[in-house]
């Protein structure tokens, strides 16, 4: 099994068109583990997508 790692984008809109994609990744790699690395901000938009296993989420300012 494969793990993928998928850093999210910063903005909810461009995250919601994100979604397409990480079903296709989903699509290519059905038995991976597939995580999104994501801002609270934008986290929710992914919090129901059934492709996605993981969400990690990373403080925004971190330094």
């Amino acid at each position: 099994m494969e793990n993928i790692l998928i850093r999210s984008v910063n903005w909810v809109g461009d995250a919601v068109m994100s979604l397409p994609a990480v079903k296709g990744i989903r699509k290519l790699h059905p038995d991976s583990k597939i995580s999104i690395l994501a801002k609270q901000k934008v986290a929710d938009v992914f919090k129901w997508e059934k492709s996605i296993d993981e969400i990690i989420l990373y403080k925004e300012g971190l330094k």
